[in-house]
């Protein structure tokens, strides 16, 4: 074979060479592409994806920030209500009404207390299951975002919603407002309580407008700068049946007149 053909041939088979180098390294780069948006889709259909979770987590995140938050219960069924009351004004339903919904206040480190834990596993092992609303004070959003959802998984992720409130402080739900029902369309309404230091005025509109609920106003107070009546908080307001709240001797009269103008019950001071 002459000279002339053997470099031919040389020059040829380092052509082919390149090209199979360059096939080689192109099929490498598509199968690490591919192989990432399979993991990503892998872990999006397992719950969560590589996008949404922080550093250090091992979680998807559930917990999603600026949705729609229902306050409504969809599993309670019409046959599993006991009659419902007659009139035409509100009533506050006493316990042996299903609950639609439980209302918690959050604040740090909650999840170290065990209070958000064993909540959760309450309203998770209930028949129907009810949606837990966690009113969040402003900016502590992210912080009950990163504390709640390692709690959460593809069983019960849907029954948390978080609800952001206009407060510095714990909302304590039991104090800031009272629900209660339009027994003529189902409606749900919230009492507007006043309370102290102005901290929660404005906590009882924000749950009202998340939750597309009618506000009715809170009594006035007498006098510019006077102390709230700790009587006007909601822990003070009791219904015992569908006729008859209980209401302590501590309230104040504007407030005592909104319940007796909006409510069917009658109002009965201890």
């Amino acid at each position: 074979m002459s000279n002339k053909n053997k470099r031919a041939i040389l020059k040829q088979l380092t052509k082919d060479r390149l090209k199979f180098k360059i096939i080689a390294t192109l099929l490498c780069i598509s199968l690490a592409f591919n192989g990432y948006f399979i993991f990503e889709w892998v872990q999006k259909k397992q719950g969560g994806s590589l996008s949404q979770m922080g550093p250090g987590e091992k979680v998807p995140n559930f917990l999603k920030l600026n949705v729609p938050v229902s306050c409504e219960n969809n599993q309670i069924e019409q046959q599993q209500l006991p009659h419902c009351p007659k009139g035409e004004r509100l009533t506050l339903l006493p316990r042996f009404y299903p609950i639609h919904s439980l209302f918690i206040g959050y604040e740090k480190g909650i999840d170290q207390t065990g209070l958000f834990q064993t909540t959760l596993n309450l309203v998770n092992n209930m028949k129907p299951r009810i949606p837990l609303m966690v009113m969040v004070p402003r900016q502590q959003m992210e912080q009950a975002v990163a504390e709640l959802d390692p709690y959460l998984n593809d069983k019960n992720k849907d029954l948390v919603r978080l609800l952001y409130t206009p407060s510095q402080y714990t909302v304590w739900a039991q104090d800031y407002f009272k629900p209660a029902i339009d027994v003529k369309t189902g409606k749900l309404n919230i009492f507007d309580l006043p309370y102290d230091n102005n901290y929660g005025e404005h906590i009882p509109t924000a749950i009202a407008l998340a939750c597309n609920a009618n506000l009715i106003g809170q009594a006035s107070i007498a006098g510019k700068g006077d102390a709230v009546p700790s009587g006007n908080f909601g822990g003070n307001i009791e219904p015992l049946t569908d006729g008859l709240v209980v209401i302590g001797d501590s309230m104040s009269e504007s407030q005592k007149k909104i319940l007796r103008s909006e409510l069917n019950q009658k109002l009965i001071e201890i």
